[in-house]
């Protein structure tokens, strides 16, 4: 396996070397990574790959491939990269929650067709339920995701029911684990419009625009919030009665409740990640921070300004890593060209040397 990711790497380089398509070959030179990792393809279906040209980030949609047009990184901002000094022994649980969000996401998918009546529509992807795919105004767009239970079990992947709502909601009566597939398709489908929206905003130069948007995503996946220095569960429920609020709401202002500022809730970050990102967010010039990584073993993405990275890192340093006993792991990064050579002169080769 491991001789097949380099040759299909090899490829990819090659190609865009050469400076022909490369879309298939980079899409399969990541299907062969994500198989080398036992893992699925993100049901997230679009992601960014920060390594097409100096200073450009390049959209990448999955299934079916396609990409966007080269995206300016803002030369004012950094990228932060914190590891949250998590290992992935101390969370044996995450693979199994993740597998069954997949599951949860597919079953969600599948409710929606039988229950969505219209014959010319399908949803086959979470794209597929963007408001304007579906010929629906965003209040449309609610009141459709009300069909999906707010929670699933076992019962509901076997294609049964253990009871029925007085709204007409699938529900469960059983005492079998609860997934709370509402909450998650929301963040699904909330997650793949903003990764569209965040093209926009850097596109028009809109950093801090940028940056709440990775504030909304890492609300999806926070599992705690600090209150009066007290660390709580956190968790935002789309009910009903939360769903029917943003109808409304959109039906007299459509702007003010855009789909890509619904956070919905997946709970896959972690306690650490949680503070880490809260840390970020009390320091000036930090635009956005979210998740990075697994929350099992991964830490924090920070979008900040340039002239506050060393900054950031003396805080993180001093009020994270150093208090929990962590060796610090952060680093500013920014997009640059793929591999090439280095050329150095004369001088430069005999300093090295010395």
């Amino acid at each position: 396996m491991k001789i097949n990711l380099a040759f299909s790497l090899m490829k990819a380089l090659l190609c865009q070397a050469k400076k022909e398509a490369v879309d298939q070959q980079m899409y399969g030179f990541i299907c062969d990574v994500f198989s080398f990792l036992d893992d699925d393809i993100p049901l997230r279906e679009i992601t960014t790959i920060a390594c097409a040209k100096a200073g450009k980030i390049l959209p990448v949609q999955f299934s079916p491939i396609a990409t966007a047009r080269q995206t300016q990184f803002p030369d004012a901002c950094r990228l932060l990269f914190c590891h949250s000094g998590v290992t992935n022994e101390q969370n044996a649980d995450f693979a199994h929650i993740t597998h069954r969000h997949r599951e949860s996401v597919i079953r969600g998918l599948q409710i929606l067709n039988e229950k969505y009546q219209k014959k010319d529509i399908k949803i086959d992807h979470i794209r597929d339920l963007l408001p304007k795919r579906l010929h629906l105004d965003t209040d449309g767009f609610y009141e459709l995701i009300r069909l999906v239970p707010e929670h699933l079990t076992d019962a509901h992947f076997l294609n049964q029911t253990g009871g029925t709502s007085s709204n007409g909601n699938d529900q469960t009566k059983t005492v079998a684990q609860l997934i709370p597939a509402r909450n998650i398709l929301v963040y699904m489908i909330g997650e793949y419009a903003r990764c569209r929206e965040l093209i926009v905003r850097l596109n028009m130069s809109d950093t801090e625009g940028a940056g709440r948007l990775l504030r909304i995503s890492h609300d999806g996946e926070r599992v705690a919030v600090r209150k009066n220095g007290r660390l709580e569960k956190f968790r935002l429920h789309y009910t009903d009665e939360l769903l029917t609020d943003l109808q409304k709401i959109a039906a007299q202002n459509p702007e003010s409740v855009p789909v890509y500022e619904q956070s919905g809730s997946v709970q896959t970050s972690s306690p650490e990640i949680d503070e880490l990102v809260d840390l970020l967010h009390s320091i000036n010039g930090v635009l956005g921070a979210h998740i990075w990584g697994y929350g099992a073993a991964g830490g924090a993405l920070a979008l900040v300004e340039k002239n506050v990275v060393d900054v950031c890192i003396e805080r993180l340093e001093n009020e994270y890593y150093k208090p929990r006993g962590f060796e610090k792991m952060v680093f500013g990064s920014r997009p640059v060209s793929g591999c090439g050579g280095i050329h150095f002169s004369a001088v430069e080769l005999q300093a090295i040397e010395n």
